[in-house]
């Protein structure tokens, strides 16, 4: 009889299938995670192209196709091909698009990803090193090449009977336009050429109106009441997209939507964008506003936390607050752009540090005037300090 126990079977190594682990479901790739971005994004590019109509496509299908042949280039060159991402190619150029002006010519998404692909993602780390968001780099570049193109007076919003079909170069000044649904146009004419509505806003801070219509440039703003009253349309044309306001930036339901999409599909955590818009509520509820001059028009009085205000039993303060939130391209940066997977922190702690900073930053810049596109402003300047972040915020193991 031999000791010898039972023969050893050869250890070979097994390819489990990727969905075996006991996960609740499996974590996505970052190419799947780059198009799931996208497709949520699509119902903010639907309204897009609903709101200015087919220019705003071309502009979207032109930096999507610029960032993809880019993007193949440089793979080419690099010798990594695929593993640049394909995914991230067309989220970074649907991205961009959306942060332009509606009827900017048609070399400008052509330059933008240019730059959001060579400069944001290649020469700035590379895909998944990358220290600012390359959509951001495009945006900015864009910004600061092409002030006058991306920086408009007027921006240009499709009338009622013409969405979809209309021509935005076929435009009218807004001076008999207040609300969207009740404006009509005069004949002949597609579209209204409107303000920002996070520039009115901004306005508060010396009480005077920098943008909008002819008329009512250079009018004080006495009070919240005539502010909310008398120059910014209905809140809810905000949540439509009837305002001013770049291709992607202004229907924020749409935007909310994709975003809770998202969320729901575990591709973004819900710190970083509740954090962000909170501390931007939180800022623009306690951010001062001008409330008195003397006769040489300078400002000697301010009102503190406008956000509390009240007149009568209405609560003026939290409307204030909520076209804060609605207005400009706060939303659009905190579900699709601030939330990065590269550029943000990885921890949720970090994540809600992160979001706070952002938007506290955001409504400083704006309402001081200091830089157009605050949201995007704010990312990138708080992007280098992610690292910083996620090492403050790591969980501390016991007795290390």
């Amino acid at each position: 009889m031999s000791d010898a126990g039972p023969p050893m079977l050869p250890l070979t190594p097994t390819r489990w299938p990727a969905d075996s682990a006991p996960f609740l479901r499996p974590a996505p790739s970052s190419g799947s995670l780059a198009w799931l971005t996208s497709a949520a994004a699509l119902p903010v590019a639907a309204a897009g192209v609903v709101l200015f109509g087919r220019h705003g496509a071309i502009i979207m299908a032109l930096s999507v196709a610029t960032a993809l042949l880019t993007n193949a280039i440089l793979g080419y060159l690099t010798r990594r091909g695929g593993v640049i991402g394909t995914g991230h190619a067309v989220m970074t150029g649907l991205l961009l698009a959306l942060t332009l002006p509606p009827h900017v010519d048609w070399g400008i998404p052509v330059v933008g990803a240019l730059i959001a692909i060579l400069v944001g993602k290649g020469l700035l780390g590379g895909y998944g090193n990358y220290l600012w968001s390359p959509v951001l780099v495009g945006r900015v570049g864009l910004q600061v090449l092409d002030p006058a193109a991306m920086l408009p007076a007027s921006w240009p919003v499709l009338g009622r009977g013409r969405l979809l079909v209309g021509d935005l170069s076929n435009a009218t000044d807004s001076s008999p336009f207040f609300a969207w649904r009740n404006a009509n146009l005069p004949d002949g004419v597609d579209s209204w050429l409107l303000p920002r509505l996070d520039s009115l806003l901004a306005g508060t801070h010396d009480g005077l109106i920098h943008s909008g219509p002819p008329a009512l440039r250079g009018e004080r703003i006495t009070s919240l009441a005539d502010l909310l009253n008398d120059v910014l349309p209905p809140w809810g044309e905000t949540l439509l997209g009837t305002v001013g306001g770049g291709f992607g930036e202004t229907c924020a339901l749409c935007i909310i939507v994709g975003g809770l999409y998202l969320i729901h599909r575990g591709l973004v955590r819900w710190q970083l964008p509740v954090a962000l818009l909170l501390g931007a509520a939180v800022t623009a509820a306690v951010f001062p506003i001008a409330s008195s001059w003397n006769e040489q028009g300078e400002v000697i009085g301010r009102m503190w936390l406008p956000g509390l205000t009240l007149e009568g039993h209405k609560p003026l303060g939290l409307v204030y607050v909520l076209y804060h939130l609605t207005t400009g391209e706060l939303l659009l940066a905190a579900f699709f752009i601030a939330t990065d997977i590269v550029s943000s922190p990885m921890r949720g702690r970090g994540q809600v540090v992160f979001g706070f900073g952002v938007g506290v930053l955001t409504i400083c810049l704006r309402m001081l005037g200091i830089i157009p596109g605050a949201a995007y402003w704010a990312i990138l300047i708080l992007n280098p300090f992610v690292s910083l972040i996620d090492r403050l915020t790591r969980r501390r193991v016991f007795g290390v």
